[in-house]
């Protein structure tokens, strides 16, 4: 009987031994990270003539909203000796939402702060956004050649 007892309490040892060391082993599953939050910034061209509008796009290509601190929260910076330097900032009022897919357009007129042509060279446009780094389009030049406007 003393047998019986010592081997049944052997093969509950044994029993809750090898459960213990199954859920040990056996991995949890991670909860999923919320995906990343990306944006891209598009110009229409690589090149513009002086006075031409610069079009761009700035598009969410993540899978998640992204977050801007204004309506127009973007910059452009020129390529000064080595460095970029800011040329013009925005102001604007209103943070808003960008879905994944979603893209908004806008048009540079390239001018500077004080509303004076910006002189030829190297420009970029970058943009601001809650929860990410700044993000900043390809460079694109600008030439010293003036479009002429005509009214039709």
């Amino acid at each position: 009987m003393m047998k019986r007892r010592t081997i049944l309490v052997l093969i509950v040892i044994i029993i809750s031994l090898s459960g213990i060391y199954y859920v040990k082993l056996t991995p949890i599953a991670p909860e999923p990270l919320p995906a990343p939050a990306l944006i891209a910034i598009e110009v229409s061209k690589d090149a513009y003539l002086t006075g031409e509008p610069v079009e761009f796009t700035i598009k969410n290509i993540g899978h998640s909203t992204v977050y801007l601190p204004t309506t127009a929260p973007w910059h452009v910076e020129k390529m000064v000796n080595d460095a970029w330097t800011l040329v013009l900032s925005p102001t604007a009022l209103h943070r808003i939402s960008l879905k994944p897919g979603e893209s908004l357009s806008y048009s540079w007129g390239q001018t500077d702060y004080n509303r004076e042509q910006v002189s030829p060279g190297v420009y970029r446009i970058g943009v601001s956004w809650y929860g990410g780094p700044i993000v900043h389009s390809q460079e694109f030049d600008i030439y010293g050649l003036t479009i002429i406007m005509r009214k039709q």
